[in-house]
């Protein structure tokens, strides 16, 4: 896929960066939702607009984490 560069005078991005991010966040989204089916062709999106590997392990490392924080309360409220 090939995209054309194109500036957006609002935020100086450009449309591929524009396009990563929403990639990004779409993925940040599956996680959160949990729909892991969907997470290889986002990331895949992500990549294929210019996301790194460092970025999107970013994003699954804040999944992660929130998860792991949610769970953690959970558990504190319970043996409360």
């Amino acid at each position: 896929m090939e995209n054309q560069l194109v500036i957006n005078s609002a935020n100086g991005l450009t449309t591929d960066a524009m396009l990563k991010k929403t990639a990004l966040s779409y993925l940040r989204d599956a996680l959160e939702k949990q729909l892991y089916e969907d997470c290889a062709d986002l990331i895949e999106s992500a990549k294929g607009f210019g996301a790194s590997q460092t970025e999107v392990s970013v994003v699954i490392a804040k999944a992660v984490n929130k998860v792991q924080l949610y769970e953690a309360q959970r558990n504190i409220f319970k043996y409360s």
